[in-house]
């Protein structure tokens, strides 16, 4: 899911508050789920009162890290295959979220991880976002008596 946030910080050059607004990605099951956890990252990583502006489903089928980084591109891969049934080619497209240094690092880093791939696929497009970090999803410790 994709979490819109706003919060109030001091701006750096005049001093005065300013609002600030950014987009996270995060993994949640459900609109609840992802609303607590962005109140909490805010809490314990910010130390700030945040409000969730908007909280929405995405189409992210996989997210490509690369900690030394913190932009991420939303690439658009085309695979290609063949219709056992019919015998007609099949196009299915998923996206991927790449975070890179630049344009030209997320498509190497991208091919990189497609080189495993054994069906033929394209590279579409590959987007810059304004997502400023990934929040995977934490299994909840279960205590043991």
């Amino acid at each position: 899911m994709i979490a819109k946030v706003k919060y109030q910080a001091i701006d750096e050059k005049t001093g005065k508050d300013k609002i600030i607004k950014e987009e996270y990605i995060l993994d949640a099951i459900s609109f609840t789920e992802a609303e607590e956890k962005m109140y909490k990252f805010f809490e314990e990583e910010k130390s700030t009162e945040s409000v969730v502006v908007n909280i929405s489903p995405c189409n992210i089928s996989e997210v490509l890290l690369n900690n030394e980084d913190s932009i991420f591109y939303k690439c658009r891969i085309a695979f290609k295959d063949e219709d056992p049934n019919t015998g007609k080619e099949k196009i299915s497209k998923t996206f991927h979220l790449v975070e890179s240094t630049d344009l030209k690092d997320a498509y190497e880093h991208l091919e990189t991880v497609m080189e495993s791939v054994l069906i033929p696929y394209e590279i579409e497009s590959i987007v810059k976002t304004k997502i400023i970090e990934y929040l995977p999803h934490v299994e909840p410790e279960i205590l043991h008596n």
